[in-house]
């Protein structure tokens, strides 16, 4: 099953909706692109369940019907086991952004991870589950995929916010720290971490 988040929404893709109650909303192999809109644009809560043979091929059609955008970032931790967060726009996150060109995942990430925290001496441990989100930006909807590793650092520098990127705070926090912090984070990083 993939997860896609809007919001206060959650696209699930899955070619099983036993586990889902009634009330969902329910599609199977494609998704019309006016109530996709009539979707995203209601203000309640809901989930909408995406039958599909394959997950996959699946996300990969509903993607189609967006502007794209490729991204990766970094579930960092320092020698203490902190975790490294970042505090944007109001919201604790994990440090990310839009790859470059012919960049691959693990380069964009670890580029990221440097440019928005000053944290540079990065070892990539292994890859974590993608998020996917849809954000409504001048007048169009985007879907931002997001390629994530878990990193460590034994990097002891000063950690410096990246101002120009909105970033106004970066700090190492414990797993308690970092649970309570993600009350005020997204969906999809919560899910991420709820994983880790």
């Amino acid at each position: 099953m993939i997860k896609i988040f809007a919001g206060n929404k959650t696209f699930y893709f899955t070619n099983n909706a036993d586990s889902f109650s009634d009330d969902v909303i329910k599609f199977e192999n494609s998704i019309d692109k006016d109530k996709l809109k009539q979707i995203l644009s209601d203000s309640k809560s809901m989930e909408i369940v995406c039958l599909c043979d394959n997950a996959e091929s699946g996300v990969r059609d509903f993607i189609k019907l967006f502007t794209y955008i490729a991204a990766a970032g970094g579930v960092v931790y320092n020698h203490e086991k902190k975790l490294l967060l970042i505090h944007r726009l109001g919201k604790w996150d994990l440090p990310k952004g839009k790859m470059e060109n012919g960049e691959s995942p693990e380069t964009s990430a670890m580029r990221e991870v440097c440019e928005e925290t000053g944290v540079c001496n990065l070892k990539i441990i292994k890859p974590l589950t993608d998020t996917y989100h849809i954000y409504h930006q001048n007048g169009e909807y985007i879907l931002k995929r997001t390629y994530w590793f878990e990193m460590t650092t034994s990097s002891t520098t000063n950690l410096l916010p990246q101002t120009e990127e909105s970033i106004t705070e970066v700090k190492w926090m414990t797993k308690a720290e970092a649970n309570a912090a993600m009350q005020f984070s997204y969906p999809s990083i919560r899910s991420l971490l709820s994983q880790d």
